[in-house]
C-alpha cells in the first residue's frame, strides 16, 4: 500500500501558502546549487510539519535525520549527526521547543557559521528544518536562526474532503460522496485525525458492510461507537466543554480543566484547545477559559 503521507510537494493537499513559498525556496536551492535555508514550522499537531520535513529531503534527493527534541540531552548524538551530514541533507527535530539548553549551544554555531561549538571543524552546508506546536517557548536565539518561519493552518472542509478521498484511494475503501464529506467534517481541519477516521471507517467496513460501499450513515454510526460527534469532539472536549458550561460563564484555569480529563495542562493547550477556540466554542480570558454562545447551544444539544 502506498503511504498515506505525501512524499513530494506536488502531492500535497492543503497549507497552499506554505507549499508556494517552499517550492521557490527549494528551486532557488537547486538553481543556485546551495541547501535550503533553515526552516522552522509552527503550528498545531497533525497539519503535515514533519511530512513537509521530509519532502523538502526528497525534493534536494537528500536524506532526512531525525529527532525529538527531549531526546537531545546528551549532545553528542547531535555532533555526531552534523559531522556524517552530506551536503544538502536535512535535520529534523520535532517539538523544537522542548530542545534541551546544550542542544541548542551545539546547534549556534553549525547554524550561524558551519562551524561546529569550539571548533574550526567546518561542516557541508545543510538544511535544518525544526517543527513545534508552541512557537512561543522557542527560545529567541534559536528562533532567530531560522531561513524562514511557516505557519501551518487548520484545513478547510473542502481541503479535508480531499485528504479523505486520496486516504480511501490508498486504502481500497469504498465510500460514496456523502460519507466522504461526513468523515471530513469530523476531522477538525487535521489530516492526520481525517486519516485515522477514515482508517476506522475502513475497519467497519471489513467487518459489516460485507463488501458494499460505505455512506453517510455507516460513518455516523462508526463515528458514534467511537465517541465522535458532529463537530469532531471528543470525549475529552465534551468533558472540558461540560465543565466550563457549568461554571455558568465564569473563567476556568487552565490547570483546572487539564485537571478535568487527568491531563497535564500542556497536553490541553496543545490538542483540545485550538480546536475548541477555532470552533468558537470557547474564548481565552485573562482569567482563564469561558464557554460561548455556540459552546453552551453544543452542549444543550448534545450533539
Amino acid at each position: 500500500m502506498e503511504s498515506l503521507r505525501p512524499a513530494r510537494l506536488a502531492d500535497c493537499i492543503g497549507q497552499k501558502r506554505v507549499r508556494e513559498n517552499l517550492r521557490m525556496d527549494i528551486d532557488a536551492a537547486l538553481v543556485g546549487g546551495r541547501a535550503v535555508k533553515h526552516l522552522l514550522f509552527h503550528g498545531p499537531p497533525g497539519l503535515g510539519k514533519t511530512t513537509l520535513s521530509r519532502i523538502v529531503a526528497a525534493e534536494m534527493d537528500s536524506d532526512c535525520t531525525e529527532f525529538a527534541a527531549p531526546t537531545l540531552d546528551d549532545p553528542s548524538a547531535l555532533v555526531k549527526t552534523l559531522v556524517n551530514m552530506r551536503e544538502c541533507d536535512v535535520l529534523f527535530v520535532d517539538e523544537i521547543h522542548r530542545l534541551p539548553p546544550r542542544a541548542q549551544e551545539t546547534l549556534y554555531p553549525a547554524l550561524e557559521d558551519g562551524i561546529l561549538p569550539n571548533s574550526r571543524y567546518e561542516l557541508d552546508p545543510f538544511t535544518f528544518i525544526g517543527a513545534t506546536t508552541r512557537l512561543d517557548l522557542v527560545a529567541a536565539p534559536l528562533r532567530d536562526r531560522f531561513g524562514e518561519l511557516y505557519r501551518m493552518r487548520f484545513y478547510e472542509q473542502d481541503e479535508m474532503e480531499q485528504v479523505v478521498e486520496r486516504t480511501a484511494r490508498l486504502i481500497e475503501l469504498v465510500i460514496d460522496g456523502d460519507g466522504v464529506a461526513e468523515i471530513a467534517r469530523r476531522a477538525r481541519g487535521t489530516p492526520r485525525i481525517a486519516n485515522r477516521l477514515t482508517m476506522n471507517v475502513r475497519d467497519y467496513a471489513v467487518v459489516q458492510a460485507s463488501g458494499r460501499g460505505v455512506t453517510d450513515s455507516d460513518v455516523e454510526d462508526v463515528m458514534r461507537a467511537r465517541g465522535i460527534d458532529s463537530l469532531g469532539l471528543t470525549d475529552d472536549d465534551r468533558e472540558l466543554l461540560q465543565a466550563l458550561y457549568n461554571a455558568g460563564g465564569k473563567p476556568i484555569g487552565i490547570e483546572t480543566l487539564a485537571a478535568v480529563i487527568s491531563a497535564e495542562p500542556s497536553e490541553v493547550q496543545r490538542v483540545n484547545e485550538p480546536f475548541l477556540l477555532r470552533a468558537g466554542l470557547i474564548e481565552r480570558t485573562s482569567k482563564g477559559r469561558v464557554i460561548t454562545s455556540e459552546g453552551r447551544l453544543h452542549i444543550a444539544l448534545g450533539d
